[in-house]
């Protein structure tokens, strides 16, 4: 403002001269007005006269137009300040664009490229006006948040202008000024005040309109050119980046520098090759003038902290105007930076006097230097796994760009640590390959470094490349963006970068799996044998590091012999010790690794005197191991033995000073610690205050942990101890954690005391017990594990407690059972806030729950003020072993003190109550709150009893126990409870069957007036007997009921039930839950029908793995399945198929014993004991093993073979009783279809052998028969012709092509299969089957070979022979029958019993032929005749009465002496007289009486 008050009088002088030079025009046109007296003054920009003239009379302007600059002095890089203030408002628009030009000749740019236009610099514009107090910055003029001018501003190099332009919607205002500061300008040597040489102008977008014509600016400083460098430049001889170098200086002074002044050339980034400040020798060798030398002193100073060269003058000579020398330093004395730009601004010099007070010539920056260019370093790398897999193979992607191209000739390297290759030459894939040598990655896999070697210049900086080298095997696990990832380049000196971005692998777990130390002896500030035992999750590879911090140890040397089993893998067998930062490394030596899956041990003995610390905890948090090269980050070590005292806190204090009297009460916290041991540098201080909460102003009601939480301001004496005497406040954790600064430890002993300031706004809660344990403290880096304070002020003279507790099963007031599943239902208020992270722990003693993580339910009905826990936990922890359940109050959520809040455990969560007794309230059950808050255990308020309801006796008769048999029910019951007319007694009886389909059931026993009506009723779906108590009366506890269920009603036994099975349950409706029967018999026990199984003669073992087939059985398959060891025939009915392979034999059942025994009998005798003789007289060998599986449902028999063919019943002995369980097929091993004989596999059987289970055995039927006997018998077969509606074989005519060709092959097929002359087979006639739709009745004829001197000297068989051949054939699938296509489909069912049939004289077979008088003659019949009619009913009468004679009674031999003898005295007879005389008194009958004559009275009677 005070610019505008200076200006604005002249601006206005400006117009009065204006106005008076038109005044005076107009007088000399002749206004006659104005000749005879002098006219007013006008303004001629306002006066309406004037009006078409104002643009030219009156233009726009800048009213102030001000440039300041700082630093103020010649060449420098300054910030410009722009004041501006025009005559008129200048707005922008889209329309027309406002700018503002200013041409500041001798001006240099200091800014960035413009990304569009290289000729264009960007310059920063700031908004600087002041904002006015109480008015909203944005709402203010050119402020920062409300700039006029858009950033940056455009200095373009060709027109020298720089260009700001008006923000679209912005004015630049006429009212006041504008202020703006722009960065930055480099200033001219000098300048003269108020330039006019320096112009501004107010352009628009609009070609031709300016809005303010080109003007000078108004105020402008002066520049003064002082004492001056006419020259200045610095070379360096090599121009290599990190290279020693040599570095020339020349310059010319623009005026006279006097004897002994300094000459200072700064260096900032070039370091001294010792980097030790001190003498510099120089000469001036490149000098125009060789005598150069003279002007300075022979050495210069060199100043490392400053960075800086100085030269002195020689006493007595001063260097000229215009002269130029050139000071060069010796070869190898520095050394450049990574890189330096041509013409750095960060090299100048500056000239100063002898004492350095003056400045003589400020410092200037060289004009000209030589360009170090950057080492060649990656501006960007990534490296991908295609397959993300530890130990997998994997292709692996490098992506990477540079900041120079990578030349032909120049190298990558990577460093992959842990990765494998199977090859050294790993070959490379894409196109990119074709850059490298041999398109291989060259794989150095003891030291993990890849080469890549470049043939052809890849332009990196513009492109990025990508490489992929193959199948490289991943190491056990990365850390995302791991920095042992490493890439360089062959470059002097290039950098090891860590690649910038690069995947996890194994979940990023890189760990010391082990890492432990021991000690011998353990005694404090003692020489030791150390031990140390590590073993990493990756494998080291040499030149890989592993440093172990082992703060508090001493030792006198830097080179620690080792000694141990593993000593060889450490280079040179030494670690190294540096005594200053307390660490110990062990670098892995060359070719050898520490790998990830045994542990490294080694050992530093007694003698190379390694002192031991006065003082460690177990495990001391305060050693620590790292890897380096195969990076692990720094971890505690895990296993440390105690040495000398504990460190524990000898001290500690936490007091809280509450603002006001109010509950929750805003406080002043101090802490005073006093510890012993020390605590280093950087460690961190953890502080839990469990219950406090931050409440900063205009925080919301709620936990809102991310407002509360943030950097608390620390104050006291020893506040500055910690970084910036801040700490940080996480009220999720309810934790302030502290850092130490870097520079200062804790001794032990000493105290340290702060304390945070009530505006930080800490709230007491409600409660704190005296010594809260709340409050706790931890130092790990120092070893000292958390812990409480041992000391804090109480709070508030209520102490902690739950004032409402309370727990109940299913809903409010409903019957609880031991040992049940139940809800569980919990309600819980403490009378402290509970903020996340507190746990609330219940005790239960007794009970169950099968799961670790127990869901949390919703409640069943919403209630209005409580607090619904199942809104944020999810889940409760039970501890089986400890039997507590542990709810845990998430992060960012709080348990209310002042609402109730409910826990739902829903009975599918699974909570079981104790077996034994709760009592109501029982203080057993207990509650308490752990972690960030701490309330003490006590008893849970409220629970309800728990007592025992069940039925003490449960007991199950059946007569008889035999399974799918009808049977008697005995029931025997005993409640330890009153059942009542409410308490309905339920018997669950699955799987059992009435027969009878009955509702009701009447009750028998001596108990029956218990049960209402004597009645029971029987739901046959749910399969429960339901019997109800009479109405008001009830069965006391403990009295025992005796119940039966007689057969009459028809309950059928299931299959199978085991002894005490779980599955018969009882229970009483409201009173006793079910429980399973306490005791029952088993049924159905033993194993299972219907096994077949398929052997082979002396193979070990069986071809069938599962004996019972369920396809097979009752007849589902027809026709049954008869032969095992026939893949056909078991596809056929469903069974498994295969018989390639041999299993041990399986016997299936139901509660089977290891002591069950099998036999094998044949099948045409019976599973008896009588049958079961040794093992040594049975074809079978006995097992060598057997076991039973855990199920009991299968026994395992080892080591069964047969030496013997054939078919055989297998019987089963299962406690004491024998069962035939099935069958067992045992077939030679001859391939199907042939047959055995005498050890040979042929086709065909002999004569008198038929084909039994594959080996040929004697016919006996056949023996017997007769060989001149012709037989018919009826095949049935399957009508190929009896299909699409097509008449049957046996319709068609005889004629019938197709019916002769039927019977033509089927009597060549027949014979073939029974190896007999075709003649010797008739069809006699065909039919259809009227029991079976679609097949037809050929009745066959077997006919007799011929005459009997043809039937002795034949080998055929017998006609009766070849039909039981057939018949053999026929009931083996695996028989040359049902090989043929012709005769597979053959009826299978026995063949019926033959008919012996005749030939008769028209060539037919029957079995009675037609009479045509060529039996006998009339003479031979009529002799006959009377032979039968009269020959014999003589013969027959004869008969008759020769066995009437013979049986005949024989005289009576008893008379009437005989008969007085036995009524007298019996002893005078003959014994056997006696006793017949005795039996007829018994029988009924009168011996030697008149007993027909006794007889008739009776029957008069009768």
């Amino acid at each position: 403002m005070s610019v505008a008050t200076v200006v604005s009088p002249a601006i206005a002088r400006h117009r009065c001269c204006l106005a008076l030079r038109w005044t005076i025009l107009l007088a000399l046109l002749g206004i006659s007005s104005a000749q005879d007296r002098a006219t007013a003054w006008l303004d001629v920009c306002t006066a309406e006269d004037f009006a078409s003239y104002r643009q030219e009379l009156c233009p726009n302007t800048f009213t102030v137009s001000t440039l300041a600059f700082n630093p103020l002095y010649p060449n420098a890089n300054s910030y410009m300040t722009l004041i501006l203030q025009p005559s008129t408002d200048l707005p922008g628009s889209v329309q027309r664009m406002q700018y503002i030009d200013l041409d500041l000749p001798g001006f240099l740019p200091v800014g960035a490229i413009n990304p569009v236009n290289a000729m264009l610099r960007d310059l920063t514009v700031t908004a600087a006006n002041t904002v006015p107090i109480g008015v909203d910055p944005v709402l203010s003029y050119n402020t920062p948040q409300a700039p006029v001018f858009s950033s940056p501003a455009e200095y373009d190099l060709r027109t020298r202008l720089l260009r700001l332009v008006v923000v679209v919607g912005k004015t630049l205002l006429a009212s006041m000024d504008t202020e703006v500061i722009i960065c930055c300008v480099q200033l001219p040597s000098s300048s003269a005040q108020d330039s006019p040489i320096y112009r501004i102008e107010g352009p628009t977008s609009l070609q031709g309109v300016i809005t303010i014509g080109n003007e000078p600016i108004k105020s402008t400083p002066f520049i003064d050119p002082g004492l001056q460098w006419e020259f200045l430049r610095v070379a360096f001889d090599p121009p290599v980046s990190r290279s020693l170098t040599i570095i020339d200086l020349t310059l010319r002074p623009a005026n006279l520098i006097r004897d002994q002044a300094r000459i200072i050339l700064h260096m900032p980034s070039i370091v001294r090759s010792n980097n030790q400040s001190g003498i510099v020798n120089f000469n001036t060798a490149k000098s125009l003038d060789g005598s150069d030398w003279m002007y300075f002193d022979s050495s210069a100073l060199w100043d490392k902290e400053t960075s800086k060269l100085t030269f002195f003058l020689r006493a007595g000579r001063s260097l000229p105007p215009g002269k130029q020398v050139t000071l060069s330093t010796n070869a190898g004395e520095f050394r450049l930076p990574v890189e330096l730009e041509a013409d750095s601004s960060t090299l100048t010099v500056e000239s100063r006097s002898f004492d350095n007070i003056d400045e003589v010539i400020r410092a200037t920056p060289v004009m000209q230097s030589s360009a170090v260019p950057h080492v060649r370093e990656f501006t960007m790398s990534k490296l991908e796994y295609l397959n993300n897999v530890p130990y997998a193979k994997s292709n692996v992607k490098i992506l990477f760009s540079t900041n120079r191209p990578l030349f032909s000739g120049s190298s990558v390297y990577l460093r992959l640590a842990g990765f494998m290759s199977e090859s050294v030459e790993v070959p490379l894939k894409g196109d990119t390959r074709y850059h490298f040598q041999d398109y291989t990655a060259k794989f150095d896999l003891p030291a993990n470094e890849i080469r890549l070697i470049v043939i052809k210049t890849a332009y990196t900086d513009e492109t990025p490349i990508e490489i992929e080298m193959v199948d490289l095997i991943l190491p056990p696990a990365l850390y995302e963006n791991d920095a042992s990832l490493l890439i360089w380049n062959s470059d002097p000196g290039a950098p090891r970068q860590s690649i910038q971005n690069s995947s996890i692998v194994g979940a990023g777990y890189k760990v010391f799996k082990r890492s432990a130390m021991a000690f011998d002896p353990a005694e404090p500030r003692m020489p030791a044998n150390i031990s140390f035992t590590f073993q990493p999750s990756i494998v080291f590879y040499q030149g890989d590091k592993i440093i172990v911090h082992m703060y508090g140890f001493r030792c006198q040397y830097s080179q620690i012999p080792l000694l141990g089993v593993d000593a060889f893998r450490i280079r040179d067998m030494t670690a190294y010790w540096d005594a200053v930062n307390t660490q110990l490394m062990f670098t892995v030596a060359d070719n050898e690794i520490i790998t990830n899956t045994q542990p490294f041990k080694v050992s530093i003995g007694r003698e190379s005197n390694f002192r031991l610390p006065d003082k460690l905890s177990e495990n001391d948090g305060i050693l620590r191991i790292e890897g380096q090269g195969a990076y692990i980050i720094r971890e505690p070590m895990k296993k440390i033995p105690k040495i000398g005292e504990d460190k524990f806190v000898i001290e500690s204090r936490v007091e809280f000073e509450p603002f006001t009297a109010e509950v929750n009460s805003v406080a002043r916290i101090s802490f005073s610690l006093v510890l012993n041991t020390d605590v280093l540098p950087n460690s961190t201080i953890y502080i839990k205050l469990g219950g406090l909460e931050r409440d900063p102003p205009g925080t919301p009601l709620g936990v809102q942990a991310e407002l509360r939480s943030g950097t608390i301001r620390l104050s006291g004496a020893n506040g500055p101890l910690f970084v910036g005497e801040v700490g940080y406040w996480n009220q999720d954790d309810v934790q302030l954690t502290v850092k130490m600064i870097s520079t200062v430890q804790i001794y032990s002993g000493e105290r340290v005391q702060f304390f945070i300031e009530r505006d930080e706004y800490f709230r007491l809660p409600y409660s704190a017990y005296p010594s809260d344990p709340s409050f706790r403290l931890a130092i790990p880096e120092a070893g000292i594990p958390e812990r409480p304070f041992n000391f804090s002020t109480r709070v508030s003279q209520e102490g902690k407690l739950f004032i409402v507790s309370e727990i109940f099963y299913g809903s409010r007031g409903s019957v609880a059972y031991p040992n049940t599943v139940v809800e569980f239902n919990f309600r819980f208020r403490p009378n402290v806030n509970l903020p996340g992270g507190t746990t609330v722990r219940l005790k239960l003693p007794g009970f169950t729950n099968p799961y670790s993580q127990v869901p949390i339910g919703t409640q069943a009905v919403p209630q209005l003020n409580v607090q619904d826990l199942s809104e944020y936990v999810k889940f409760g922890v039970w501890n089986a072993l400890e039997e507590t359940f542990d709810i845990a109050v998430p992060k960012g959520r709080k348990v209310y003190r002042q609402l109730v809040s409910v826990l739902r455990v829903m009975e599918a969560g699974g909570f079981r109550l104790p077996t034994t007794a709760l009592e109501p309230d029982d203080a057993r059950l207990t509650i308490q709150a752990m972690g960030n808050v701490i309330i003490r255990e006590e008893p849970i308020k409220t629970s309800p009893r728990v007592v025992e309801r069940s039925f003490l006796i449960s007991k199950y008769t059946y007569s008889p126990p035999e399974n799918q048999s009808i049977f008697q029910l005995k029931i025997q019951l005993m409640p330890t409870v009153n059942i009542t007319e409410n308490n309905d007694i339920i018997l669950y009886l699955p799987r059992f069957v009435n027969t009878l389909a009955k509702l009701n059931i009447h009750i028998m026993g001596e108990d029956r007036f218990r049960i209402d009506n004597s009645m029971g009723y029987w739901n046959e779906t749910t399969s429960e007997l339901r019997m109800s108590v009479p109405y008001r009366q009830v069965i006391p506890a403990f009295t025992v009921l005796d119940l039966r269920i007689e057969e009459s009603q028809g309950f059928k036994l299931p299959a199978t039930l085991d002894a005490n099975d779980t599955t018969l349950q009882i229970a009483s409706l409201n009173n006793i839950q079910k429980e399973p029967i306490k005791q029952s018999q088993m049924v159905g026990n033993g194993p299972f029908k219907g096994h077949m199984f398929c052997m082979y003669q002396y193979e070990v073992g069986t071809r069938t793995s599962s004996p019972i087939c369920d396809g097979a059985l009752d007849g589902a398959c027809q026709p049954p399945l008869t032969d095992p060891c026939s893949p056909t025939e078991l596809a056929r009915c469903g069974c498994n198929s295969r018989v390639d392979e041999v299993f041990d034999m399986k016997i299936m059942g139901f509660n089977l014993q290891q002591e069950d025994k099998i036999h094998f009998v044949p099948m045409s005798e019976p599973c008896e004991a009588t049958r079961l003789g040794p093992y040594i007289l049975n074809p079978f060998h006995a097992p060598s093993s057997q076991a039973v599986n855990e199920e009991r449902n299968e026994v395992t028999y080892t080591g069964i073979s047969s030496i013997r063919t054939g078919m055989y019943r297998v019987c089963a002995v299962h406690v004491d009783r024998i069962v035939d369980v099935g069958r067992v097929t045992v077939r030679p091993s001859c391939p199907v279809p042939l047959v055995l004989v005498d050890g040979a596999c042929v086709q065909h059987c002999p004569r008198t052998k038929i084909p039994i289970a594959g080996e040929c055995k004697r016919d006996e039927e056949a023996l017997y028969a007769f060989d001149d006997q012709a037989y018919l018998i009826p095949l049935v077969m399957t009508d190929p012709y009896a299909v699409g509606g097509s008449a049957g074989i046996a319709d068609r005519l005889s004629s019938d092509p197709e019916q002769r060709y039927f019977v033509y092959r089927y009597v060549y097929e027949l014979a073939k299969i029974l190896n007999a002359d075709p003649t010797r087979i008739e069809v006699a006639s065909l039919s259809n089957n009227s029991l079976a739709q679609g097949s037809v009745i050929v009745n066959t004829v077997i006919k007799v070979v011929g005459t009997w001197a043809d039937i002795k000297s034949t080998n055929e068989r017998s006609p009766f022979g070849l039909i039981s051949l057939l018949n053999a054939l026929q009931q083996d699938t695996s028989s040359q029958l049902y090989q043929s296509t012709f005769f597979k489909y053959i009826d299978r069912n026995s063949i019926a019993r033959p008919l012996a049939v005749r030939e008769c004289e028209d060539s037919k077979f029957r079995v009675f032929c037609p009479y045509t008088g060529g039996i006998m003659n009339t003479l031979e019949s009529l002799g006959i005749f009377i032979l039968g009619v009269l020959t014999v009913p003589l013969i027959v009468s004869l008969f008759c009465f020769a066995v009437w004679k013979i049986d005949r009674d024989k005289s009576d031999g008893i008379d009437e002496d005989v008969i007085e003898k036995i009524k007298r005295d019996p002893s005078q007879v003959d014994l056997k007289l006696r006793i017949e005389y005795a039996k007829s008194w018994l029988e009924g009958r009168f011996m030697g009486e008149e007993w027909q004559r006794a007889r008739k009275p009776i029957e008069n009677i009768i």
